[in-house]
């Protein structure tokens, strides 16, 4: 295995648990049981691929419905979110959600984003 490819797996592993650490495991929509989901998606803006700040933890049945509603569920849904993550946050996703980053994924970039996780 690659040093990129292991730092790569051992910063899944810590955002997962940083998340966790930060939010629980409660959906924030139902407070059931639930994993981290990316609000702004990995494929729109990777830089925030490890970012904290854009994990927000949705039970197994909001996640799929936040992927395949009609359009006028998940605007319910992300209201929903953004009512109860609060103004900052939503300053926060609004100046990041229309920048389209692409990933770095160089081996010194994983360094630091595993240094910026680890320092939360």
């Amino acid at each position: 295995m690659t040093k990129k490819r292991k730092l790569t797996l051992e910063l899944e592993k810590l955002f997962k648990q940083k998340c966790y650490e930060k939010y629980g495991n409660a959906c924030i929509i139902c407070s059931e049981p639930g994993v981290y989901h990316h609000y702004i998606m990995k494929s729109r803006n990777g830089l925030l691929k490890y970012e904290v700040k854009n994990a927000i933890v949705l039970c197994q049945k909001h996640h799929y419905m936040i992927h395949n509603a009609p359009p006028s569920i998940i605007a319910r849904l992300i209201e929903m979110i953004r009512t109860t993550k609060g103004k900052a946050w939503c300053i926060w996703v609004d100046s990041h959600e229309h920048k389209h980053g692409v990933s770095f994924t160089s081996l010194k970039w994983l360094e630091k984003q595993k240094e910026k996780l680890l320092n939360l």
